[in-house]
């Protein structure tokens, strides 16, 4: 039923003044129904994702990837102001309409200004940036397919009828501390190439491990090419959870979890749907899905260090994880997450899934 909320938040903006009532059974209906044609979509993959051809759908050539500065819009102002009403029905209409209009227009205003101060976290790296092709991403993240067979790109003129097609809209976002590198991505699935509509969609969020040290100089390093690797890690982890998450049925357990975003420390309400390779991918209360680094802490039982998760079975390794730039702190190898605690995300044996589905 995710996706039905999420249309259904999206229908009910739409509804305003006397029609409300109306149309809100309009928005219901629209929404049972797309949430019984995405079920549908859904067993039609599980049935056929091991059997059938996946393809990628390939960027345009010239295609940069978009990078901006994670933004924070806690101090953002939005104050409802004072409404004057004119006189009679017709008076109050037209006046709530233009005070609507009037925040509506402030409200737009102050977010381009707290998106335009975000993005200057993003200037002293602009030459490594503007380089950077999204395809020359999809390309380098073609081999940490899990899926099972062979994930081609397709190109924007080719077909692919039988194939399950998968489409992403990535954007790439700097923490403001510069600590780490955050994707989020529309990820679609298409039930053949001719398909116009997907068949099933997801937002995803995947957060980098947080570096540490000189980040400028880490970001920087021209000979390592830094933001091209983890650009392209980020988006193979974005592919990899969402097809995941398509594929976990049953109903899930929401836990409070713990994560680090760069520097910051960062809780989520969500239910995991799995732990591997040091990360937790998990599926949002809002419907989405995120992969997070997994916080790692001293064993509960010994004060002997437990070794890390870390494998290459794990296919997608972040880049340099070996210098002093990650954080790699001890983990307890596959500890059990429980039911409504506060948790902090830990690692758990290479190549495995830690946190099932309840069927």
């Amino acid at each position: 039923m995710r996706i039905g909320k999420m249309k259904l938040t999206r229908c009910w903006r739409t509804v305003a003044g006397a029609a409300a009532a109306l149309s809100a059974v309009t928005c219901v209906n629209a929404a049972d129904t797309a949430a019984a044609t995405e079920q549908a979509a859904l067993q039609r993959l599980r049935e056929t994702a091991a059997s059938r051809a996946w393809v990628w759908r390939e960027a345009a050539a010239d295609e940069r990837a978009v990078f901006h500065g994670v933004v924070s819009y806690d101090a953002a102002g939005g104050g409802a102001g004072t409404m004057m009403y004119g006189p009679g029905p017709a008076g109050f209409l037209v006046a709530l309409l233009t005070h609507a209009a009037i925040n509506s227009s402030a409200r737009s205003a102050e977010a381009k200004r707290i998106e335009e101060g975000a993005d200057k976290v993003l200037l002293p790296l602009k030459d490594q940036l503007d380089p950077l092709r999204l395809r020359d991403f999809q390309q380098t993240a073609l081999p940490r397919w899990e899926q099972g067979g062979e994930l081609r790109l397709l190109p924007r003129d080719g077909s692919a009828d039988n194939a399950w097609v998968v489409e992403t809209q990535p954007v790439f976002l700097m923490t403001q501390d510069r600590r780490a590198l955050v994707v989020e991505a529309m990820v679609r699935f298409f039930d053949g190439a001719a398909a116009k509509t997907p068949a099933i969609e997801r937002a995803v969020r995947v957060v980098s491990p947080p570096v540490k040290g000189d980040v400028d100089a880490y970001w920087r390093n021209s000979a390592q090419n830094h933001l091209a690797h983890t650009g392209s890690a980020l988006l193979a982890e974005a592919l990899r959870v969402a097809v995941l998450d398509t594929q976990t049925s049953g109903e899930l357990s929401p836990r409070t979890v713990r994560y680090v975003e760069g520097g910051a420390d960062k809780i989520e309400r969500a239910a995991p749907l799995g732990e591997r390779c040091e990360r937790i991918a998990l599926r949002t209360l809002r419907g989405g899905v995120m992969s997070v680094p997994a916080r790692t802490r001293p064993s509960a039982t010994t004060d002997a260090p437990v070794e890390s998760a870390a494998a290459p079975t794990c296919g997608a390794p972040w880049p340099d994880v070996n210098a002093p730039v990650f954080a790699a702190a001890p983990a307890p190898a596959g500890e059990t997450l429980t039911a409504g605690s506060t948790i902090e995300a830990t690692a758990a044996p290479a190549g495995g899934e830690a946190v099932k589905a309840t069927q």
